[in-house]
């Protein structure tokens, strides 16, 4: 199999010690793949085209809500509303356009490669108490929902994503391998995350943490 890396998908913030965690995934099973090459996929311009896209379905599923019961809400679906109002339909157009132009690009570039891996979360689990992170690496995030640019840049192709269990992070929790296939790629991207969970069965710090955390809920 042909296997593109990459630590940030080209524009997303990605805590240090997530980026150390997943070199260290990719350098255990390398030698599993054909082929493996550090790549920066077209993502370029996805931060401000999925705000716009992401503003338009907050219009249409809670503009009664933010208008009649503003009171009840909390403060990041008012943060998002309020972005919302500030686009126009310019800006709506726009995003589109660019998301179009975004699909056809991973399309192309993704008739390199079997299938694209990166992390899943930018950060290690953060306090329950805490909404969201606000920096990562000390620089200041550009809104509440930035730190989860490794996924919506992928959701923004259009392709079949999956993130499977790989062991720890540096912080002691788990962390998630996310593997992303190609366009209309659905069941061949479950037997290939299915066959790489198998095989990191076999590394000991990869395996998925906590196996028998089911067994301990159901003894019987």
């Amino acid at each position: 199999m042909r296997v593109a890396v990459s630590e940030d998908l080209g524009f997303a913030p990605v805590d240090t010690s997530i980026r150390e965690t997943f070199r260290a995934v990719i350098g255990d099973i390398r030698g599993s793949f054909a082929t493996v090459e550090e790549s920066t996929p077209p993502l370029k311009g996805s931060n401000e085209i999925f705000e716009v896209l992401r503003s338009m379905a907050f219009l249409v599923n809670h503009e009664a809500h933010y208008r009649d019961h503003r009171d009840k809400l909390g403060p990041n679906l008012i943060a998002n509303m309020e972005q919302a109002a500030s686009y126009s339909f310019a800006d709506a157009a726009h995003a589109q356009a660019e998301q179009t132009r975004l699909y056809r690009a991973f399309v192309d570039y993704m008739d390199d490669y079997d299938i694209l891996l990166a992390p899943t979360a930018a950060v290690p689990p953060f306090p329950v108490e805490q909404l969201y992170p606000t920096h990562i690496n000390g620089e200041e995030l550009r809104s509440y929902f930035h730190w989860l640019g490794l996924a919506y840049g992928l959701t923004l192709t259009s392709h079949p994503v999956i993130t499977i269990p790989c062991g720890l992070d540096a912080t002691g929790t788990p962390f998630g391998l996310q593997i992303c296939g190609r366009r209309w790629g659905d069941r061949r991207l479950l037997a290939i995350a299915a066959a790489v969970e198998s095989h990191l069965k076999s590394l000991p710090a990869r395996a998925r943490p906590y196996p028998d955390i089911a067994a301990l809920s159901h003894p019987d």
